[in-house]
C-alpha cells in the first residue's frame, strides 16, 4: 500500500464554517455536518476530537495534520475505481462506494509518513480516541467517541447541576447549561428507575426559580427547580429519583451530581368524606392524574373515611356578572370558591372556560367551602376510585346523605341561633324574605280593595 500524498504546507488549520453534505453509513445516507481542517473536510465531532489530538502532539513537537477526510460519494466511487481497475491512486484499498468509514465522517488518513507521528499516534491516540483500523495502512485512523471532549468548532459543553434532596413532598435542586449560562433549562426527573428503562416514569419540569445561593456561584440565579412527589408513590416503599440536565443543543443530557437519591414515604393523612367517582369517564372529564393524585390504602383506613354523594359527572365553573373576580365550582347544592390561579391549576381548571351568569342567580346559592389547594383521590383493595372532600351542607344535599337522617330544627327568629342561620345563607334568605314580603304586600292591597268596596256597598 501507498501512503497518500502528503499535503506539505497545508493552508489555514482550522475554518470552523458549517456546511452540510451526505454522510454514508452501510450504505444508508444521512445528512453529515462539515467544517475544515488543514483544507480538508471533516466531520464537525471528529474535527474536535482531532483538533484536541493535534494540540497535544503539537505540545510535544510533533507535526501533525490531515492528508484526507470527509469524502462525497462522487470521490468513494473515483478511489474505488482506481482499486478494482488497479489504474490510479496505486491500487490502494478502497470501501465500495457507501461503505467506506471516510463516507460516515469518523475516518482520518493522518500524515504518518512525517517523522514522529505515527509514534505519536501509536502512544497516545487511544487516549484521544482514535485507533488504527487498517492493517497495512498506517496513516487510516478512525474515531467512535471517547477522548477527554473539548475542541473548537462550536463545541457544546453538558449542562451541570445537582440533585440537592428528596423528601416526601418535592424534588430539589438546580441545573444549568454552560453554553447559555443565563437561560434556564429544562430537566427530566425520572422516578422508580433511570432513563431507558421501560419501569422508570418521567416528568419534565423546568430549572428556573430564583436561588439566591446561586447567583454568585454561577453568575446567575434562576437555575432552582422543584418538583412535587406523586401521591402514588407514597406508598411506604423505597422510591430511586434519577435527574437529568437537558442540553439546549441537543447534545448531552448528563445525569446531575448526587442522582440518584431515593425516598421512602408514608401516604398522607387523609381528612374529609370520599364521593365516589363512578365511571373513567368522570375521572377524564376531571382531569385528575392517578399517578399524582392517588393514595391507595388498606380498606379499614379506607372505610374509616366518611361515604357521601358521587363527584359531579363535570366541572362546572361560574363568575357573577357584576365584575367581581370570584370564580365558584357548582358542587351539588352549593358554589365553592376557587381562591386562587394556582388552585385552579392544580385541579387543571380551564378559566378561560367560565361561564359568566347573572349576579342574583349567583349569589342565591348557598356558599360551602373553598375548593382544596389540591385534588387528592383515594382506593383500597377494590377497583373503586373516590375524592377526598369537605363535606358541603346546604339542606337540599343533606338530606341527600345516604344512610343518614336529617332533621333541621326550625330556628328561633328571635335567637342567636337565627341570626347564625342567616349568616349562613344569607343571600337565600334574603331573596326568599324579599318574596314573603312582596306576597304580603299583594295580599293586604287585595283585602284593602275588597274592605273599602264592601263599605261603599
Amino acid at each position: 500500500m501507498t501512503a497518500p500524498p502528503d499535503i506539505g504546507e497545508h493552508p489555514a488549520p482550522i475554518d470552523c464554517a458549517e456546511s452540510t453534505d451526505t454522510g454514508y453509513t452501510s450504505g444508508n445516507p444521512f445528512e453529515i455536518t462539515v467544517v475544515h481542517i488543514d483544507g480538508r473536510p471533516v466531520e464537525k465531532s471528529t474535527a474536535n476530537a482531532y483538533w484536541v489530538m493535534r494540540e497535544a502532539a503539537a505540545a510535544a513537537g510533533v507535526d501533525m495534520h490531515i492528508n484526507s477526510g470527509f469524502r462525497t460519494m462522487a470521490e468513494q466511487e473515483y478511489l474505488y475505481g482506481c482499486y478494482v481497475n488497479c489504474n490510479c491512486n496505486s491500487c490502494n484499498l478502497a470501501a465500495k462506494p457507501g461503505y467506506s468509514n471516510h463516507q460516515s465522517g469518523h475516518a482520518l488518513d493522518i500524515n504518518t509518513a512525517t517523522p514522529g507521528v505515527y509514534n505519536w499516534l501509536a502512544a497516545n491516540g487511544g487516549a484521544y480516541g482514535f485507533t488504527e483500523t487498517v492493517p497495512g495502512e498506517p496513516w487510516h485512523w478512525e474515531w467512535w467517541g471517547g477522548g477527554p471532549g473539548g475542541g473548537v468548532c462550536d463545541i457544546s459543553l453538558p449542562p451541570t447541576g445537582y440533585l440537592d434532596t428528596v423528601d416526601c413532598d418535592n424534588v430539589y435542586g438546580w441545573a444549568q447549561d454552560p453554553d447559555a449560562p443565563d437561560a434556564s433549562i429544562d430537566v427530566h426527573v425520572y422516578f422508580n428507575a433511570p432513563a431507558g428503562d421501560p419501569n422508570g416514569i418521567g416528568v419534565p419540569t423546568t430549572a428556573n426559580l430564583h436561588r439566591e445561593d446561586l447567583c454568585m456561584a454561577l453568575g446567575s440565579c434562576a437555575h432552582g427547580y422543584k418538583l412535587g412527589v406523586p401521591l402514588s408513590l407514597r406508598d411506604n416503599t423505597t422510591r430511586p429519583v434519577h435527574v437529568y440536565g437537558i442540553d439546549i443543543e441537543a447534545q448531552k443530557n448528563p445525569q446531575l451530581s448526587q442522582s440518584p437519591l431515593s425516598f421512602t414515604c408514608a401516604p398522607p393523612a387523609l381528612t374529609g368524606v370520599r364521593r365516589h367517582i363512578p365511571h373513567p369517564d368522570v375521572l377524564a372529564s376531571w382531569k385528575f392524574d392517578v399517578f399524582w393524585d392517588l393514595v391507595t390504602v388498606d380498606e379499614p383506613t379506607l372505610l374509616a373515611l366518611p361515604d357521601w354523594i358521587d363527584i359531579e359527572p363535570v366541572p362546572q365553573l361560574i363568575r357573577a356578572d357584576d365584575g367581581t373576580p370570584e370564580v365558584y365550582l357548582k358542587d351539588g347544592g352549593v358554589r365553592r370558591h376557587v381562591p386562587s390561579p394556582e388552585v385552579a391549576d392544580n385541579w387543571d381548571f380551564d378559566l378561560g372556560a367560565v361561564v359568566t351568569v347573572p349576579a342574583a342567580e349567583v349569589y342565591a346559592i348557598p356558599l360551602g367551602t373553598p375548593v382544596r389547594d389540591k385534588p387528592v383521590l383515594v382506593k383500597g383493595p377494590g377497583p373503586e376510585v373516590y375524592q377526598l372532600d369537605d363535606l358541603q351542607c346546604p339542606p337540599d344535599s343533606l338530606a341527600r346523605m345516604p344512610g343518614r337522617r336529617h332533621h333541621r330544627r326550625r330556628p328561633d327568629r328571635r335567637g342567636p341561633d337565627h341570626r347564625r342561620h342567616l349568616r349562613r345563607f344569607d343571600g337565600q334568605r334574603r331573596v326568599r324574605s324579599q318574596q314573603r314580603r312582596l306576597v304580603r304586600q299583594q295580599w293586604q292591597r287585595r283585602l284593602g280593595r275588597q274592605r273599602h268596596r264592601h263599605r261603599r256597598q
